[in-house]
């Protein structure tokens, strides 16, 4: 289901200032004064099907296609079929954004400029300061992992390296299937497998990029 569209937004807190909001992005003034469109889909929190990605594109005006071009950006390149699926089908209607958008595609290699680090760095420390809502992204015996726009946040529960999980262990948590729907726990478990320094935590151990601890239980 496409989140309900906000159109204009002009909420102000703390040194961010939220100017403008839609079901593919957020636009926001930064406190060195610059505006960063943030597409939804960079932090997982709306993942639209191929279907409802073509449909909002074949509906969209220039200004609104912009957005969408934002938000495929950050298009969960887990999701092979359904990518495939919305560069075939503009291919055929705008084959130049079509071009466009596969360039700009995000993979497992792809790194945020150092603009979009500075923004995603700052935004976080903003959200924690004025305390913004956390949803869930998975829960287990071992760790409670929540996410909002300053990414994933996790929250360990494990007293002893008797209770770390084993690989097999998180591999069992894997959804059967790949879907929009199941997106989010599937990127969060591995990015635990592949960051196993995370389930055993030291003093002053730095967190993963995008994955900050979360003190205080699994309360958003």
């Amino acid at each position: 289901m496409i989140p309900e569209h906000s159109s204009q937004n002009t909420a102000t807190t703390g040194t961010f200032r939220l100017l403008r909001e839609n079901a593919w992005v957020k636009e926001w003034l930064t406190p060195w004064n610059q505006h960063i469109v943030d597409p939804k889909t960079r932090w997982l929190a709306w993942i639209p099907t191929a279907a409802e990605f073509i449909a909002a594109w074949d509906a969209a005006g220039a200004t609104a296609r912009q957005d969408l071009q934002a938000a495929f950006t950050f298009y969960p390149y887990e999701l092979e079929t359904e990518i495939a699926a919305v560069l075939s089908h503009l291919e055929q209607t705008a084959p130049q954004a079509s071009v466009a958008m596969r360039a700009s595609l995000f993979t497992p290699s792809s790194e945020l400029s150092p603009q979009q680090q500075r923004f995603t760095r700052a935004l976080a420390t903003h959200l924690e300061v004025v305390g913004a809502p956390k949803l869930l992204a998975m829960e287990t015996r071992f760790c409670c992992v929540m996410y909002n726009d300053a990414g994933f946040h996790l929250d360990l529960r494990i007293s002893s390296s008797w209770e770390v999980p084993t690989d097999p262990e998180l591999l069992a948590l894997l959804p059967a299937t790949l879907t929009p729907e199941t997106l989010r726990r599937h990127r969060v478990v591995q990015l635990l497998r592949a960051n196993r320094g995370l389930l055993e935590p030291e003093p002053g151990a730095q967190p993963l990029p995008g994955m900050d601890e979360l003190p205080g239980g699994c309360q958003a």
